[in-house]
């Protein structure tokens, strides 16, 4: 992983590798019957068995991942002994999760650090295009790191069983509607004339008598440019281009009269139409909590509203939204005044020959109820043919890292955002396969870090330095093809990760660790 260009990275984020320190024969290593819940629990005879059959979490992510395993051997013949030696070999370090910590005088948590190996396994086993041939899914719910060491350390994990364990696992929200709430007025206009010839230059009249959003159009046989002039701000950019193709101006304008310029060849034949068309309201629903994604549909000349209230003491707010007809999102203020916030448009594509737009509202807001509205356009080509026209909409970030780190595989957005926990000095992303990524760490008033990786670095493992732990509202976002698994790990001054479980320690016992070397 490197730094991108133009951005200030610190030295270990240039260039990282890996130091393996000698395992320890502390276990024999287990023949891959073994590592799914096959065995019978009444037989149970060491201490990683009994934890397991102690746990009913444990013995369900046993299961799982001895399926895992089957359909990895399956699906890859070819690299059956890389994949069994592998399976050995983690079997054999996840004992390091039921061994005593010395000079602690307790043992660490066994479970939460089964719990976190076997999701980082499931993850490794997942295909790693599984989530990108089939139709467009969420994010995997991610797991909690398993250490009780320094800063990251916080409540039990998620039980991964239902959350991590698969990337395949839709979770997106079924739209609630939103009832009692105002969605966006029909926005209604007459133009002053909606027919002239073609040539030359015309000047065309809008009255808009209910605000809203407009779709405005020409249509001639050769092509004629449009600009709309608003008498307060002046003329906007031309669409379109006289004599080649026909323009389309789609503004959200409010009551008042507005100037329509035509530009058409000076040689042209013939009459340019003109088309106002108001979008309509599709549906008015409530936002998810939690940063869980909703799923719903929006179409050209549609219009979608989602009502979300920011309490006192929120940080910055972060809105993302994806679809194939997005064009863009406004926020309003109880409905009524617009807000004005960052926004940062991408395009991503969550299944092969899928474009969608993803558009990124962030940035502080004052406690209060607002309704956020997604606009649509003209839908991306899609060279499949498929007609569908899905939008997805996520607020917040996870907290998976407040707990000390996160696993699963990147939805439908092309990326995962993650508040930093107080206290934590680096961040380390684990790929199962190297990849093109970028670990970006941002904080009110400090530039942003970024850390970029390319499948052609052939690196698996990246180490960023986060912003002053002393600053506010830290960040962490990891973007990525949809589909792509990963491993995220907040590690304070001093600590490094054991290779079993990927959890952060301090070198207070012998193992496996994971170093970050400077060079």
């Amino acid at each position: 992983m490197t730094a991108s260009p133009g951005v200030q990275a610190p030295r270990h984020a240039r260039a990282v590798s890996r130091l393996h320190l000698l395992w320890p024969f502390a276990a024999c290593l287990l023949p891959a019957a073994a590592v799914g819940q096959s065995f019978d629990c009444t037989k149970a005879s060491n201490p990683v068995d009994r934890a397991i059959c102690a746990s009913p979490r444990l013995r369900q992510l046993d299961s799982e991942l001895a399926t895992a395993y089957a359909a990895a051997l399956k699906r890859d013949p070819a690299q059956t002994d890389l994949i069994r030696q592998a399976q050995r070999s983690w079997a054999s370090g996840r004992s390091a999760c039921v061994a005593p910590v010395r000079g602690s005088g307790r043992n660490t948590p066994a479970e939460q650090c089964l719990a976190t190996a076997y999701a980082t396994r499931l993850a490794a086993l997942a295909p790693p295009a599984a989530t990108a041939t089939e139709a467009p899914r969420a994010p995997a719910r991610a797991t909690t790191s398993p250490t009780a060491a320094g800063p990251a350390a916080a409540s039990p994990a998620t039980s991964p069983a239902s959350t991590a364990s698969s990337a395949a696992a839709a979770v997106f929200a079924t739209p609630r509607p939103a009832a009692g709430l105002p969605s966006s007025p029909t926005a209604a206009g007459t133009l002053e004339r909606d027919k002239f010839p073609t040539a030359g230059e015309t000047d065309v009249l809008l009255h808009v008598t209910s605000p809203g959003r407009f779709a405005i159009r020409a249509g001639s046989p050769t092509g004629t440019a449009l600009q709309l002039v608003d008498m307060l701000t002046g003329p906007g950019e031309r669409q379109g281009f006289p004599g080649k193709q026909d323009g389309r101006i789609d503004a959200l304008l409010d009551t008042g009269t507005y100037k329509l310029r035509a530009f058409g060849d000076k040689g042209a034949t013939g009459d340019t139409t003109l088309t106002l068309s108001g979008f309509s309201a599709a549906g008015t629903a409530l936002l998810a909590p939690g940063y869980q994604p909703l799923a719903t549909t929006l179409g050209d000349l549609q219009v979608r509203d989602f009502w979300f209230a920011v309490p006192d003491g929120a940080g910055p707010v972060r809105i993302e939204a994806a679809g194939r007809s997005l064009a863009r999102l406004a926020l309003w203020r109880d409905g009524r005044d617009l807000v004005d916030l960052p926004a940062a448009t991408n395009l991503v594509s969550a299944t092969p020959a899928h474009p969608m737009t993803d558009i990124v509202l962030s940035g502080p807001l004052p406690p209060g109820t607002y309704r956020l509205t997604a606009y649509g356009g003209p839908k991306l080509s899609w060279t499949d043919g498929a007609t569908e026209e899905p939008l997805y909409v996520r607020t917040g970030r996870s907290d998976a890292l407040l707990s000390g780190g996160a696993s699963g595989s990147v939805g439908v957005f092309g990326s995962e955002a993650f508040d930093v926990p107080a206290g934590a000095a680096r961040a380390m992303a684990i790929l199962p396969q190297p990849a093109d990524t970028a670990l970006t760490a941002t904080a009110t008033g400090v530039d942003p870090i970024v850390l970029d990786s390319s499948k052609e670095d052939r690196a698996r493992e990246g180490l960023l330095t986060l912003p002053a732990r002393s600053a506010k509202d830290r960040t962490l976002t990891f973007r990525a093809a949809p589909g792509q698994g990963f491993v995220l790990r907040t590690l304070a001054p001093g600590q490094m990760l054991d290779s079993p479980g990927l959890n952060p320690v301090s070198v207070d016992r012998t193992g496996r660790y994971l170093l970050s070397v400077e060079s």
